[in-house]
């Protein structure tokens, strides 16, 4: 029996008011998916931002497109003035084609990077930095997740290093020459003063001039006052103390000095008093370095 209109509508309408339900069902799934993925997305961020290196999420084209507050602070930009920017603007000119190869590398390859890189921060601050990057992927897309250290101080501090080191090492060649000296000295003094009394000591007879006895006393005091001088000069002087010696002793001024060893000029005229008064120059008209030189 076929059916009435009002049956007919009926029906449609029933169909309709199935669909609306169907269709609010989905909008309300989608909306709570999309909350979720907010709240996920939430707490991903704050995940990122409370990593304490610099980490920065770069793309295929080779742009920055997420960084995290201690990047901000590395580079000493906002996350609006990082985010957008292309790799090649933090690097130096000369040093980006390498760099960007080995970005292309991973990226192709999915391979990780581990080195050290320069970089370039707000008003063109150099950085030294090391950096560990991995491949992460998502929504298929690749992107590079770089993480950077610092290691400037650590630079400063391996060649502040380096320069003592060659400091010292002068030191030591200082003292071996001063040693090598002493050496010498006394030789001449045996070969020249000494020896020469000791063949006249004894007469022929087989007694002892007295002569050449007191000459054997005053040759061998003299000797002991070239060592006892010696000591005097350079025993009571500290580590410090022998390294300013020896610069000074080169020519260099105090300003030269306290650059060289990494000190302030006043710590240099401290050591230089005290010097002076180890050496008994205090109130004597007599200029260091030129002391230092002659003896």
């Amino acid at each position: 029996m076929p059916m009435s209109t009002i049956e007919l509508t009926w029906g449609i309408i029933s169909i309709i008011a199935l669909l609306l339900s169907l269709a609010a069902v989905i909008v309300i799934s989608m909306i709570i998916h999309s909350n979720k993925t907010r709240e996920s997305e939430g707490k991903y961020r704050l995940l990122f931002d409370r990593v304490l290196a610099p980490i920065i999420l770069i793309d295929e084209e080779c742009r920055i497109v997420s960084v995290n507050q201690a990047a901000c602070s590395l580079f000493e930009f906002n996350e609006k003035e990082l985010s957008g920017l292309y790799v090649e603007e933090l690097i130096p000119k000369e040093r980006w084609p390498k760099f960007k190869n080995e970005i292309l590398k991973c990226l192709v390859s999915d391979m990780d990077y581990h080195g050290e890189i320069t970089l370039i921060g707000k008003n063109s601050k150099v950085l030294q930095t090391e950096i560990e990057a991995t491949i992460h992927k998502t929504n298929g897309s690749k992107y590079l997740l770089a993480s950077f250290r610092d290691i400037g101080a650590h630079k400063q501090a391996e060649e502040a290093f380096k320069e003592k080191n060659a400091a010292l090492n002068e030191v030591l060649a200082f003292l071996e020459e001063e040693k090598l000296k002493f050496k010498r000295q006394i030789a001449d003094t045996i070969d020249q003063v000494i020896a020469p009394i000791l063949s006249k000591l004894v007469k022929d007879d087989g007694t002892v001039s007295s002569n050449h006895l007191n000459a054997l006393q005053d040759g061998l005091s003299g000797l002991a006052l070239e060592a006892g001088g010696m000591l005097h000069t350079y025993g009571r002087l500290t580590p410090r103390e022998m390294e300013i010696c020896n610069l000074l002793k080169s020519g260099a001024t105090s300003k030269e000095v306290a650059e060289a060893l990494d000190i302030s000029i006043l710590t240099v005229n401290k050591h230089r008093e005290r010097i002076r008064k180890k050496l008994v120059l205090v109130k004597k008209d007599v200029n260091l370095s030129t002391f230092l030189r002659q003896n």
